[in-house]
């Protein structure tokens, strides 16, 4: 516990613990920098998340099928498209939560044959 950073010494015999840092997973760093910029594109949002542009990629298509976020330019490349939520008051705090993707493509399917 020592070597990881949860505890430290305050002197010889004695310790005292300070807990683990808790780090968000890649879609809460993405929504929380969606909710922050207003305004952005994937290349802002993977950068700032840390997370990779195919990451990037899926949670956008997501959000957007589900109509929490739009696309104001027109544009749809990775550096030029501008996205903003569409209702960044009502936005939820927590990110929300991105479908496995068998389950979600199947959804997807069933939606086109039903049209």
């Amino acid at each position: 516990m020592k070597r990881s950073g949860e505890v430290i010494s305050v002197r010889p015999g004695l310790y005292r613990y300070i807990g683990k840092d808790k780090t968000l997973n890649k879609l809460a760093r993405i929504w929380r920098a969606m909710r922050i910029k207003g305004y952005f594109t994937r290349q802002e949002i993977g950068r700032l998340s840390g997370a990779s542009k195919t990451h990037v990629h899926k949670y956008f298509m997501y959000l957007e099928r589900k109509g929490i976020i739009e696309n104001s330019s027109g544009g749809r490349s990775y550096q030029v498209g501008i996205y903003c939520l569409i209702d960044p008051d009502n936005a939820p705090l927590e990110h929300p939560k991105i479908a496995k993707y068998k389950a979600q493509n199947n959804e997807h399917r069933t939606s086109k044959r039903a049209k």
